[in-house]
């Protein structure tokens, strides 16, 4: 045991010392009363004396302990704990990472996971060497970092005041924050920076740290783990589809739920509300601590979204995480609009016939609304309406030549807001124009398009065959039956290599060349087919996989959207782009509106207040509902059981200090001092608790 103020025990000391002496001085003094006649008796033979006691010993053993008590909470008591404070040996900036994220707000005992963070934290910057400065850096982007200074009071100060604000389950995980911290020393310090990021176990606190930040140490530290019996119980996942099976209207929603630790039983109640209305209520029951629910609910008007939540009806460590709000449409679909380059009156010769006929007789949920416009009614439709794009998830150009600058821009804005783009190729589409047009926002820059299997000096050509496809590919996710191994293709463009772009190839040619590639650009995906939709250039439309292919497709890059305008989900904090007309009014789950401006000359504006769990709409000027989505936690951080956590920078083992870890004991004496001053005052108050013992005297 360790005492970080000894010299408390001393007052302690004189303290009870006193107390001792004012009990004695203070017992009852015997009273001489005259007596007239005392005279007339003959005086004693010697005097009779009676032996002093100490009166009201209980009452003086409360005090003096009270004393001894208090004396020794203010001196610190701390007994070593069986971990230790990794810190660095010698001076140095030391840049402090508190882990904010959502499951920190889990309470654990006595407190939070935010408290024993912001302990550890405390206990950090106490046990840094002589002359080191110090500063602070969050989880949270809202809330600003400390530069490294000397004072360490004003650290502690900030310490105390993170640990005390409320909570918000921010979407950046510790390791994010880390990246970003060293940043908060000044250019040219000559002092060696390390940086001590403190979280609890779950995957967006330690285990996400990397072992090093560019040439920047990283020292982590856990605090103690989520006991095994804590009760915690989570939503894993939420899918609903809509069922016009059971009739016009209905819809399907199947969560998966996880618990851990210890229950009374195997069985945990889930309501299903619409619009703050409960509508049912079941009971999931546990195996393994996973289970399945499923709600079914007919929507008075199947074109309108409505706000559903699911709530796990239970007290668990996490409280947070026991909602999962989602909009609900019974004829949710994805719009999909189609630009034909290249269109005819006999079907089988137009560009986009193959393609739309596919995705027509799509069967997964929810639907594809497919949309065929020419390119000039395309142009015009931008003109007429600026967020035309903003109600459309995936955008084709097929075969379309290169569009003004305009044009190109309001698609280059869309993209980057989560609409998904197409681009084919064909005879209309001329390398030059389109690398000057569109640019960065094609995943590589295009060459001229050539016949396979000519080489220079010789006419003969030969058909080129596909690679079998990379079905881990994010366009090909989901995708089934891609029977495309007898294609063959007569033409293909040609694309300018590039090492660094950060490209993921579908499908390739058994040449190497690729035949469809992609690139996400903002928060949409674009891909390209360096062949036609048709079969002026291949024999892709004819193959058994055509169907899955261009569903497949189609249906990844509606994910930057959510798939459709119901359903879309994001996490606690992340920003939300907006399409439409300035300025946007967005609704929040509390009821409270929000105002936002463009936050660009184009007009690209990002709503970021996204803090509340729950269901958002945005209006934009003229009032119409461009966007709903809802915010829901993150259900990794609902996993309380810990991860695997990085390892330590091997090259600073030599330089750091294992100071051995103390657990404080003075809660505990202030909790015995608390009962003894209850003691004390019952024996002031109730003086005939110590009468037996006076009368034994």
């Amino acid at each position: 045991m360790n005492l970080l103020a000894p010299w408390m025990l001393l007052a302690g000391a004189l303290a009870a010392a006193a107390f001792t002496v004012l009990h004695l001085r203070g017992r009852r003094r015997v009273r001489t009363v005259p007596f007239a006649a005392v005279r007339f008796l003959p005086p004693p033979s010697e005097p009779k004396t009676r032996r002093r006691r100490v009166e009201d010993r209980w009452l003086l053993a409360a005090r003096v302990a009270l004393a001894l008590a208090l004396a020794f909470a203010a001196a610190r008591p701390h007994v070593e704990a069986d971990t230790h404070l990794a810190v660095y040996g010698t001076p140095h900036d030391a840049i402090v990472v508190l882990d904010g994220s959502a499951s920190t707000a889990a309470v654990l005992g006595p407190g939070t996971v935010r408290d024993a963070i912001a302990l550890r934290a405390r206990e950090l910057v106490d046990a840094l060497p002589a002359g080191s400065r110090v500063g602070l850096a969050f989880t949270d982007p809202e809330r600003p970092g400390l530069e490294p200074t000397e004072d360490f009071a004003t650290v502690r100060e900030r310490i105390d005041a993170w640990r005390d604000a409320p909570p918000r389950p921010v979407a950046r995980a510790l390791g994010e924050a880390v990246a970003e911290a060293a940043a908060l020393v000044p250019a040219g310090s000559s002092r060696p920076l390390v940086l001590y990021p403190i979280g609890d176990h779950t995957a967006g606190g330690v285990p996400s740290v990397p072992r090093a930040a560019g040439t920047t140490a990283v020292l982590p530290d856990a605090v103690p783990d989520a006991p095994p019996d804590v009760r915690q119980a989570w939503f894993a996942s939420v899918r609903w589809t809509p069922d016009p099976a059971v009739e016009p209207g209905a819809v399907r929603i199947e969560a998966e739920l996880r618990r851990m630790g210890s229950w009374p039983g195997d069985r945990l109640p889930v309501a299903f509300e619409v619009e703050g209305r409960e509508i049912a209520r079941t009971e999931a029951a546990f195996a393994d601590d996973r289970s399945t629910v499923v709600f079914t609910h007919v929507l008075d008007d199947p074109t309108t979204p409505v706000a559903a939540t699911l709530r796990i009806v239970a007290d668990d460590a996490l409280p947070a995480d026991d909602t999962h709000t989602l909009w609900l449409q019974a004829d949710e679909r994805v719009d999909v609009l189609v630009v034909d380059g290249a269109p005819s009156e006999l079907r089988p010769h137009d560009e986009v016939f193959y393609l739309v006929t596919a995705l027509g007789v799509a069967k997964r949920e929810p639907a594809l609304e497919v949309t065929v416009q020419t390119p000039n009614a395309f142009a015009q439709r931008l003109r007429d309406d600026d967020g035309a794009l903003g109600r459309t998830d995936v955008l084709v150009l097929a075969n379309v030549p290169a569009p003004d600058p305009a044009v190109a821009s309001a698609v280059a804005q869309a993209v980057d807001r989560g609409m998904g783009l197409w681009i084919t190729a064909g005879d209309h589409v001329l390398p030059a124009d389109y690398n000057r047009t569109f640019g960065p926002l094609l995943p590589l820059a295009l060459r001229d398009a050539k016949v396979t299997g000519t080489l220079p000096g010789r006419a003969e050509a030969k058909a080129e065959h596909l690679a079998p496809p990379n079905l881990d590919d994010p366009l090909l996710s989901g995708a089934a039956d891609l029977d495309l191994s007898t294609t063959t293709t007569h033409r293909l463009l040609l694309l300018e290599p590039t090492p660094d772009a950060e490209v993921d190839t579908a499908l390739t040619f058994q040449s190497g060349a690729p035949a469809l590639l992609s690139a996400q650009r903002g928060r949409g995906r674009v891909a390209l087919l360096t062949t036609t939709l048709d079969r002026d250039w291949t024999d892709l439309p004819l193959q058994p996989g055509f169907v899955a292919l261009c569903e497949a497709v189609v249906r990844n890059l509606a994910r930057g959207r959510g798939g459709g305008h119901a359903g879309r989900r994001i996490r606690p904090g992340a920003p939300r782009p907006l399409s439409g007309t300035a300025p946007w009014t967005v609704e929040l789950p509390d009821g409270s509106r929000r105002t936002v401006t463009a936050g660009d000359e184009d007009g690209a504006a990002v709503f970021d207040e996204t803090w509340q769990l729950g269901a958002y709409e945005v209006r934009d000027a003229e009032q119409r509902v461009v966007d709903r989505f809802s915010v829901v936690f993150d259900p990794a951080e609902s996993d309380l059981r810990p991860q695997p956590a990085p390892a330590r920078d091997p090259g600073l083992e030599a330089g750091v200090t294992e100071i051995p870890r103390s657990a404080p004991l003075a809660g505990r004496v202030l909790e015995l001092a608390a009962w003894l001053l209850l003691f004390e005052a019952a024996l002031r108050v109730l003086p005939g608790i110590g009468a037996p013992w006076r009368r034994r005297r």
